[in-house]
């Protein structure tokens, strides 16, 4: 799960410029949601994990935003301490430095039985690519996360299950 968290500040590197993460959290009401699943490819090969991560809105003003994350470890029974992980991550209005976006497209993906209209940016840097799918229907707006270590065949993706926007 460090993979995603680090992949969410990599997407949020950016210089005087409006934060992405807090448009999309700012644009949904406070207890607005969205919760995934985490997948790893690996040659083609897809292995879901047994993890769930929901996003939840809990703060939201003109200059950031706050947003909890919750682990769900769904392999701990249901009474045990590790199972849940909650930590909380503040989107400001503006941040620093917006990194420059290789490739950009639309795609439609179902979510839920539901079809979205999604805008995808691809980012490759040195510490590796993020391929990032984004519609303003969901809280948060992304839909798909995908990120590619570099030296590494296998891919690591965060898929939107369902969500709730308030």
């Amino acid at each position: 799960m460090k993979t995603i968290m680090t992949t969410l500040l990599f997407l949020s590197c950016a210089q005087d410029a409006d934060s992405p993460e807090f448009q999309r959290w700012s644009a949904v009401k406070v207890g607005s949601w969205a919760k995934f699943k985490s997948e790893i490819e690996n040659k083609g090969v897809k292995t879901v994990l047994p993890v769930e991560i929901t996003y939840t809105l809990l703060e939201a003003d003109e200059k950031k935003v706050v947003v909890e994350e919750v682990t769900m470890n769904l392999l701990a029974p249901k009474d045990s301490p590790k199972q849940e992980k909650a930590r909380k991550k503040t989107y400001n209005a503006k941040i620093s430095k917006k990194d420059a976006v290789d490739k950009e497209g639309d795609e439609e993906l179902e979510v839920g039985g539901k079809k979205l209209a999604c805008h995808w940016t691809e980012t490759k840097t040195n510490a590796g690519s993020i391929k990032a799918w984004v519609c303003p229907e969901v809280p948060g707006g992304i839909v798909r996360l995908e990120v590619g270590l570099p030296g590494l065949t296998s891919l690591q993706r965060l898929n939107l299950q369902t969500w709730e926007k308030k």
